[in-house]
């Protein structure tokens, strides 16, 4: 992450944590601030017991899943030398379960907390922040911090943030039509995270794509650009499109999928029509001629044993022989001239 974006995601964290009650916020796995030498636990905090939290469960939940990667590996170092946490975690009251919170920010920390055996975490109370703004801290604080998201994640983390500005922007200004509030929310949301306003909804597209293609992107199977074509298409079509990719070992291109888009606009999409399509230009790639590939390996293995094993340049004065005297056979057999044509 370049120092800038780092930046604006900082000033976002700052800004939104100020309601918690907080100067700063950082996290000394990812050098955001000095870890102080005492190593003691930041100012403003509380003790809150480890059986006392639940995972964040608000709204379209927790796009961020705790996974064993490299930043989950070297975390887990940090804390086993320090013996505790310092970063307090961010918490609020839990709505329907009393003296239990739920975490915004900081599963990572507590599930390795539960690992090292510690009962207590240290953890910033947030009570009184909106639904909007708690979302918003949740995705940005969990952004700055991971590294080589998935696309899925990426997506979900986007709309649910996006979702919130939006929120936002119809209380603070009645006025905006629907398509500016559009325009706000996405310019918004992309000066935060560093990346143009078209990725951002590009990525948020993706959530409304068939799952199983999604976890293609993820893979690296399909392309990102394909995935956005197809989320347009009716559910029934991009199952029906997944199975064509992994039944029939079809690769879909960016032009296949606008092919599909094209033909849903003027109302000819359907699962016969997609059929159809798919299969006439497999057959069409069936009868298109393959270039030939006149390498060395190709020429080696139509020659005769005994020269197959000479050094090239005698292999390339046979090859010339031999065509010499195809040439004269053919001069005498002129019907067989036919044959090439």
């Amino acid at each position: 992450m370049n120092d800038e974006k780092r930046s604006r995601l900082m000033q976002e964290m700052l800004s939104l944590q100020e309601e918690c009650g907080k100067e700063s916020l950082h996290d000394e796995l990812y050098g955001t601030k000095h870890v102080e030498k005492e190593k003691e636990p930041a100012s403003g905090f509380q003790m809150i017991a480890l059986t006392d939290l639940m995972p964040y469960h608000s709204g379209a939940g927790h796009p961020f899943a705790v996974t064993e990667d490299d930043d989950m590996k070297r975390l887990r170092e940090i804390l086993s030398a320090d013996g505790k946490v310092l970063e307090p975690i961010l918490v609020r009251p839990e709505k329907e379960f009393a003296g239990k919170y739920e975490i915004i920010a900081g599963h990572r920390r507590t599930k390795l907390s539960r690992e090292f055996g510690w009962e207590t975490i240290p953890a910033i109370i947030c009570a009184d922040m909106d639904e909007a703004d708690i979302t918003k801290l949740m995705i940005v604080t969990n952004t700055e911090g991971r590294k080589n998201l998935k696309p899925s994640t990426l997506a979900r983390a986007y709309k649910q943030y996006l979702e919130a500005n939006k929120q936002q922007g119809k209380r603070n200004d009645l006025t905006l039509s629907q398509v500016e509030t559009k325009l706000n929310t996405g310019n918004e949301a992309a000066e935060k995270f560093g990346i143009s306003r078209a990725k951002i909804h590009r990525y948020a597209r993706l959530t409304e794509l068939y799952q199983p293609l999604l976890a293609m992107i993820d893979e690296d199977k399909l392309k990102m650009g394909i995935g956005v074509e197809l989320s347009y298409l009716p559910m029934e079509i991009q199952e029906l499109v997944h199975r064509v990719i992994t039944k029939k070992r079809v690769k879909v291109s960016l032009e296949d999928a606008q092919e599909l888009r094209r033909m849903q606009k003027e109302d000819s999409l359907t699962p016969e029509s997609v059929v159809k399509y798919f299969r006439e230009a497999q057959e069409e790639k069936t009868r298109a001629v393959k270039p030939l590939k006149l390498n060395e390996k190709y020429l080696t293995a139509l020659l005769p044993k005994t020269i197959q094993e000479a050094e090239s340049e005698k292999k390339a004065r046979y090859l010339e022989a031999a065509l010499a005297n195809y040439e004269q056979y053919l001069q005498l057999h002129p019907e067989e001239n036919e044959n090439w044509k």
